[in-house]
């Protein structure tokens, strides 16, 4: 009885592990099921970052259409002016950067000079350093 049971003993582990490793028709069906699912998600992730870029895409080309129309409508504009002579704006160029971080200015568009304010005179003679509004209310 003894040569029995022991064997049965040892052998009890190695018949479990195989009965769990072998799955039922229904455990293969679910796993099919399950992989089929997450390649269908796959599958609609990708459609839908494709259908995101086509629309992307139209938008740029319908914007690149309207720059395009834009720009053929100035160039229509610029040959129905002609020759006609314009004074050319200044134009203020970039400032270049060297490598100390310093900014070296190209060229600089002449700013317009304010007139010289004309001195405040106050009643006794002085003449005022602030504005006049600021004293309005002030006593002297």
């Amino acid at each position: 009885m003894k040569k029995i049971i022991i064997p049965i003993f040892m052998l009890l582990p190695l018949m479990t592990a195989q009965a769990q490793t072998v799955l039922t028709e229904e455990q293969q069906q679910l796993e099919q099921a399950q992989k089929q699912l997450e390649a269908a998600k796959k599958a609609l992730e990708v459609a839908k970052i494709k259908a995101q870029a086509a629309k992307l895409k139209a938008q740029a080309d319908s914007i690149n259409a309207a720059s395009a129309k834009a720009e053929a409508e100035a160039k229509k504009a610029e040959a129905k002016k002609g020759n006609a002579t314009e004074p050319e704006p200044v134009v203020v160029k970039e400032p270049t950067t060297s490598t100390t971080g310093w900014a070296i200015p190209v060229a600089v568009a002449a700013k317009p000079k304010e007139a010289a304010k004309p001195a405040n005179k106050l009643a006794n003679g002085t003449t005022a350093k602030v504005d006049m509004k600021y004293l309005a209310g002030a006593i002297t």
